[in-house]
């Protein structure tokens, strides 16, 4: 007779991200929880989705107790907590795929642009504490870094920049332009700014055993597949629908990500 497995609860904070990107991180770590063997007992996952200000994300390991979150790879918000972080990434490189939003108007220019020079003329708008802030500044890009992603849109609608720039993971859900005031703007169908920024787990450095778990089943779904195909599910028919193999590509290096 099997004895009972112990019940752990592994806390998720899940805040400050897409529906669609939750959702994707959500159901892989459910994947990888059930890859965990029956002898190191049941675990649960409580997830937070509540959003914190940017600048504070990193709290949410010591003010709020939570075990562990994914975040871009090199992020600089915990550059000086004591984290455990899984090398396995988990969106083979569709976060780092970048896309550029627009204002219609401004269409023919942008497609004129054949390379990195093209660009660093024009200011891309950033919300304040985003890492791409740093990636883009270090490739010589102009950046006005301030707000929230919420009225992001808005300000460019509104002539404050040139453009702003989401991952191909989320730019469907973070730009509707039938919502208001956005109707003047668009996603830009000729370019694709390329720079690797990984989605990792990361983990307190207090919860070794936990961070064990995950970077064993973590592999264990990677091995089989299993990763790829929740991708597939939660985001499969966007590269085509992007058309990202069709555009001209601008690779930038990450300083955050050696």
């Amino acid at each position: 007779m099997r004895k009972v497995r112990k019940k752990g609860v592994i806390r998720f904070w899940s805040g400050n991200r897409s529906a669609s990107r939750r959702a994707f991180e959500r159901e892989v770590l459910r994947a990888v929880i059930e890859c965990i063997p029956y002898e190191s007992g049941y675990w649960e996952i409580e997830e937070d989705p509540s959003d914190v200000p940017g600048e504070t994300e990193a709290q949410v390991f010591v003010d709020k107790t939570h075990d562990l979150l994914v975040t871009v790879g090199g992020n600089p918000k915990f550059d000086t907590k004591d984290t455990i972080v899984i090398p396995q990434p988990l969106d083979f490189g569709m976060l780092g795929s970048r896309l550029l939003i627009i204002r219609k108007e401004d269409a023919a220019d942008f497609g004129a642009i054949r390379d990195k020079a093209g660009l660093q003329h024009k200011v891309q708008g950033i919300p304040l504490s985003w890492a791409d802030a740093t990636i883009f500044r270090a490739n010589g890009f102009a950046v006005k870094e301030e707000g929230r992603v919420d009225d992001l849109l808005q300000r460019l609608a509104g002539r404050q920049f040139d453009y702003t720039t989401f991952g191909a993971l989320e730019v469907l859900q973070l730009f509707e332009p039938e919502q208001p005031g956005l109707s003047a703007l668009m996603i830009e169908d000729t370019l694709l700014l390329q720079y690797e920024m990984p989605l990792l787990f990361y983990v307190r450095s207090d919860r070794p055993h936990i961070a064990a778990l995950i970077e064993k089943g973590l592999k264990v779904i990677s091995n089989s597949g299993l990763l790829r195909d929740v991708l597939q599910k939660h985001f499969g028919g966007m590269a085509a629908k992007l058309q990202l193999g069709q555009r001209k590509k601008i690779e930038l290096r990450n300083p955050l990500f050696p």
